[in-house]
């Protein structure tokens, strides 16, 4: 598909680009993990310190690893626009195949591999909150009947 893209007119300036939003998104997943913003989907309040405490080190982990999956993946559109290579391009496979040629590939992989899987805790514990009655009604699931309405 980068192939195809790159051979019209502007296409390398649009997978250039596209490379460099998607190195932006990693870089916002970092923020949000280094400032715990994702924190304020969650009901604080009905939590005890330690749930706290764990869904924002699950939430940060899993915002990290995301972050570094997408940052590789946009160098690699962006080099792929600088070189004329469409054959730069990689998708996450490609990604996980960089980290885990490094030094310290298997213990890189490793990292991102549990993070991945903490991303993924992270965005199931929403449902669980979704549903919570102290939510407000406009982020309450459609699949779940308020409490009033009769089953």
């Amino acid at each position: 598909m980068t192939a195809e893209l790159m051979s019209q007119p502007y296409g390398l300036w649009l997978v250039g680009i596209t490379g460099c939003i998607v190195v932006g998104v990693g870089i916002y997943h970092f923020y949000r993990a280094m400032n715990a913003t994702f924190m304020r989907n969650y009901s604080v309040g009905d939590m005890d310190s330690d749930t706290r405490r764990l869904a924002r080190r699950i939430g940060q982990w899993g915002l990290t690893a995301r972050g570094i999956v997408f940052v590789i993946i946009g160098i690699f559109l962006v080099r792929a626009a600088l070189q004329r290579g469409p054959s730069e391009t990689k998708g996450l496979g490609g990604a996980l195949d960089v980290l885990a040629s490094q030094a310290y590939g298997p213990w890189l992989l490793g990292f991102v591999a549990v993070g991945l899987i903490a991303y993924a805790v992270y965005r199931f514990s929403y449902v669980g909150i979704a549903d919570s009655p102290s939510r407000p009604d406009s982020i309450r699931s459609p699949l779940v009947p308020d409490q009033g309405e009769q089953q």
